[in-house]
């Protein structure tokens, strides 16, 4: 007779441990993986925000260079309308008979070296000479010089302001004027 064969393995061999360590293993080296390219993006953010922060700096610095110029340039540009307008003020003096030559000659003779003035404006009988002075001292011999020329009255300082930006005095001096 044939005989037949039956085998039963009773025992049965536990892989779900080996599963289980396995997707454990796997895990762990994407959440490394994931950690390490975080923190890569984190240096490079990092490293970014040196470079912006380097850049800014050297741009306040650059800023505090332009600053001064920019003053002069508006400076400038307001002189150059303010000269327009004493063109026709004189044109119109001339026509007058006000000697804004004198008047002139007079405000020039009288301004020390440490004051800068920035416009003179004849109208009628007044004179206003506006400008710049590092001290006030420089002023007040301003205002000593051309009191003491005859063709001037009533000399006084109408305003004074100290500017931070320029770090200079700007005033304006207003006085009567007669002729000789």
């Amino acid at each position: 007779m044939d005989e037949l064969q039956i085998n039963i393995n009773l025992l049965k061999k536990d892989t779900s441990r080996q599963s289980i360590s396995g997707e454990i293993l796997g895990f762990s080296i994407i959440t490394m993986a994931l950690a390490a390219s975080m923190l890569g993006l984190y240096l490079i953010k990092v490293n970014q925000l040196d470079y912006q922060q380097l850049l800014n700096l050297r741009l306040k610095n650059q800023v505090k260079n332009y600053v001064p110029i920019q003053q002069t340039l508006l400076v400038t540009g307001e002189l150059e309308k303010q000269l327009e307008v004493k063109r026709k003020m004189a044109q119109d003096s001339a026509k007058l008979g006000v000697p804004v030559i004198k008047i002139l000659s007079a405000v020039e003779n009288a301004i020390p070296p440490e004051v800068m003035a920035t416009g003179v404006e004849v109208k009628d009988e007044k004179v206003q000479v506006n400008g710049y002075s590092q001290q006030y001292y420089g002023i007040a011999q301003l205002i000593a010089g051309l009191a003491n020329n005859s063709m001037f009255t009533n000399v006084a300082l109408v305003s004074s302001q100290y500017e931070e930006v320029s770090g200079q005095i700007m005033f304006s001096v207003e006085m009567n004027w007669r002729q000789k």
